[in-house]
């Protein structure tokens, strides 16, 4: 977080966004919620569901990068 931080100082640019697929530690969060403005982060969930949802917007050689196939699913009824 410090590096970031930093790097978002030295570079004058805001805001910052922390991709943490394993997570934060606790420590980690706190630092997060007391800089939310200069810096967003993003767990393993968030990166999945950003990049469903633009994935069939991207330029052909990106979508030949990350192919994705959409399958379909029954629900389940409690859903």
């Amino acid at each position: 977080m410090r590096k970031i931080h930093g790097a978002l100082g030295r570079f004058r640019m805001q805001p910052g966004l922390l991709v943490a697929w394993g997570g934060l530690s606790q420590v980690g969060e706190r630092e997060i919620r007391q800089q939310s403005s200069q810096v967003r982060m993003w767990a393993a969930d968030d990166v999945l569901r950003e990049l469903f949802a633009v994935h069939g917007k991207l330029p052909s050689e990106i979508q030949a990068e990350l192919p994705l196939k959409r399958i379909w699913t029954l629900a389940d009824e409690e859903e």
